[in-house]
């Protein structure tokens, strides 16, 4: 599996290579939890949105406002800022 030690990323990168998708995966973490709580397909552009996204305003209510601004930029600043510099 990829990612997985033993896997193809340590076999064909090397250990630094895992060291940095680890770090990737711990700050996708908040965001992945970010979009979970708020499907994409619940958000609209009308008024409707208070039936389709209403229901899931108390998970995302739980969620890091500031994490959750990471998903309206760039996913390379996301990798920038967990240290990958591999090319996987």
């Amino acid at each position: 599996q990829f990612g997985e030690i033993g896997g193809v990323l340590e076999q064909v990168s090397g250990a630094g290579a895992m060291k940095q998708w680890k770090s990737l995966m711990e700050k996708m973490e908040p965001l992945a939890g970010a979009v979970a709580a708020m499907p994409t397909a619940a958000l609209r552009a009308d008024i409707g949105v208070a039936l389709t996204a209403g229901k899931f305003l108390p998970n995302f209510a739980k969620t890091n406002p500031l994490e959750n601004l990471k998903l309206t930029k760039p996913f390379s600043s996301i990798v920038d800022g967990a240290g990958v510099s591999d090319k996987f």
